[in-house]
């Protein structure tokens, strides 16, 4: 009824537990997502009007269909996991900022793994994903992003009273043409201009936790100019230059 009449939408999961490990309660989780759709652009992708941008569309129903899996071993602190999704009549903005319809399916699939280890008091937290789109002028997507958190993680007093991490905060991802902000809109648009990444991104901290407050010290973008300054999060909006950060995080119980 209305505006978006006979729209459709499934989603279902399902997680199965099992524990291999005698010497340990920590199980294995394996998990699958299925979701389904059929909708109705919103109501701005066919009618805007604007100081910049104007246009009147009558966009088909876009269809979506995406399956996931995931594999967990709690003992190993390993999670790993893979996504395939489809999309037809996809809408996005094209570099121009205009609203547009692709016909065409548009397959992405995904995958990703999680790994954390300790030894001894150093800890090494890793994630990577692993991504390809079939059109990448529609939906483009980095083939390759990693984020690692390494630290050193000791007591000062004792655990429960007051600890401290020093380590870095890694972030990397392989060149493509990031999206485009464009405020007239509020929308992230595709750009050909330039490819970004390529380039990690490194903090460097402090943390000391006293009982239930925590103190930070940062430094963003320690390796600023390494080995180039290509840091952007959207084009052409760039990321932090280095700079210290410093703060508190202390929460109050009533």
């Amino acid at each position: 009824m209305g505006y978006s009449p006979n729209d459709l939408e499934v989603n279902a999961a399902m997680k199965f537990s099992f524990f291999p490990f005698k010497e340990t309660a920590d199980g294995v989780d394996v998990s699958a997502r299925f979701h389904t759709s059929l909708k109705k652009p919103d109501y701005f992708s066919n009618f805007y009007y604007s100081n910049h941008y104007i246009w009147e569309n009558d966009f088909s129903k876009v269809s979506k269909m995406k399956i996931e899996g995931e594999l967990t071993v709690r003992k190993w602190m390993l999670s790993a996991f893979f996504g395939y999704g489809v999309t037809g009549n996809h809408i996005y903005y094209d570099d121009t900022g205009y609203i547009r319809q692709h016909s065409a399916p548009v397959n992405v699939l995904t995958a990703g793994l999680t790994k954390n280890f300790v030894l001894w008091k150093f800890h090494f937290d890793n994630q990577f994903l692993c991504q390809f789109s079939s059109d990448e002028d529609v939906i483009p997507l980095p083939l390759f992003t990693a984020h690692c958190r390494w630290y050193i993680q000791f007591p000062i007093v004792s655990p429960q009273v007051m600890k401290m991490q020093i380590g870095v905060d890694a972030i990397y991802n392989t060149k493509y043409y990031i999206p485009m902000w464009n405020p007239a809109v509020g929308q992230f648009q595709t750009q050909h201009y330039e490819k970004m990444g390529g380039t990690p991104y490194l903090d460097v901290f402090v943390n000391v936790q006293w009982k239930k407050v925590t103190l930070f010290v940062k430094c963003t973008n320690v390796a600023q100019g390494w080995p180039d300054g290509d840091y952007f999060s959207a084009y052409p909006y760039i990321r932090p230059t280095r700079n210290i950060k410093l703060g508190i995080f202390w929460p109050f119980y009533f």
